[in-house]
């Protein structure tokens, strides 16, 4: 009480609160800025590996008409742009949205399901690869790429194609589950 017989507007209690809210407001503050940086250089090597893998390396094979029907396929530009979101997405525009947010609850069942959906797609994934080729007739030192309608071949470009799209899949992973630290 003071000496007019008011409470004091501030506690020892709620100023040792204040100061711990401020320390947490920092310490993210300092994280945010983290992963702001991380993801300029994330922008940068993700430009320079489109740019060195489609000048060189892309560029050194023939097209491969098998897959040009396919969701991504036809042309590495919505593979970048998705990259490039997703960089956006974890480094900046996630951390800003949820700052004075709780995190979401109740999706325990929702990840679980999505998880056996990830093992259960792998496996498969490492099946056909290995029933199409490395369980059997592949060179483990170099085989070239069978550009053939076999089915063999086209089992492994399904595996390969899947394994390329699981890829993005993870990108939902990552984003949904990868909160700021606590304090």
């Amino acid at each position: 009480m003071s000496a007019t017989g008011h409470s004091e507007p501030h506690s020892s209690a709620q100023k040792l609160e204040t100061e711990k809210e401020k320390e947490n407001r920092r310490k993210q503050d300092e994280i945010e800025e983290e992963l702001f940086s991380n993801g300029i250089w994330a922008v940068v090597i993700c430009v320079l590996s489109y740019t060195y893998g489609d000048m060189t390396v892309a560029n050194s094979f023939p097209k491969d008409t098998r897959q040009n029907t396919w969701l991504l396929m036809l042309s590495p530009i919505p593979t970048f742009i998705l990259s490039l979101a997703y960089i956006a997405f974890v480094t900046w525009i996630g951390p800003k949205y949820m700052r004075d947010r709780e995190p979401i609850k109740g999706l325990k069942t929702l990840m679980l399901l999505y998880n056996a959906f990830q093992v259960a797609l792998s496996g498969w994934i490492f099946l056909e690869s290995g029933m199409s080729g490395w369980f059997g007739k592949y060179n483990f030192v170099c085989e070239p790429c069978d550009f053939s309608n076999k089915p063999r071949a086209i089992r492994m470009l399904n595996a390969a194609y899947w394994y390329y799209f699981s890829k993005f899949v993870d990108f939902i992973d990552t984003a949904a589950t990868t909160p700021l630290p606590d304090f």
